[in-house]
């Protein structure tokens, strides 16, 4: 693993109590460009999702984050029916393209456990409140 990538673990492991070495290497890298369209991605995070319970994805600018973000909504309608939310923890990565090293934003995509959803839904009704 890289050394962001290893941090990265670190901290989704103490988090989530998933030892991404064993799990984490069973799912495929869900690439988004500027160019993806954000329905065929939610599309293939929900289907990785209901098949191994986590996904990672990566973009590399912004459009490409913009696109994996809106996927990322998109794809917790779908699972609305699986009773399934979901949970990011993005990070930073460097990879290597033509051999220019750039920056990408990696997003490791978890079910969000069913004790946490209440907490956030709860959360969430207080926060519309405030903003109204």
């Amino acid at each position: 693993l890289e050394n962001g990538a290893h941090c990265h673990d670190n901290l989704v492991e103490k988090m989530w109590g998933i030892d991404l070495r064993r799990e984490g290497t069973m799912t495929e890298l869900i690439r988004v460009s500027s160019h993806s369209r954000s329905t065929a991605v939610a599309g293939a995070i929900a289907g990785v999702m209901r098949e191994h319970g986590y996904a990672e994805m990566q973009a590399i600018g912004a459009s490409a984050v913009n696109q994996a973000v809106k996927a990322i909504a998109i794809a917790r309608g779908y699972l609305e029916q699986d009773t399934m939310d979901l949970a990011i923890v993005p990070s930073f990565t460097e990879v290597d393209i033509d051999g220019n090293e750039r920056t990408a934003v990696r997003m490791a995509i978890f079910q969000r456990p069913s004790s946490l959803y209440a907490t956030a839904a709860a959360h969430t009704n207080g926060a519309e409140k405030v903003l109204e």
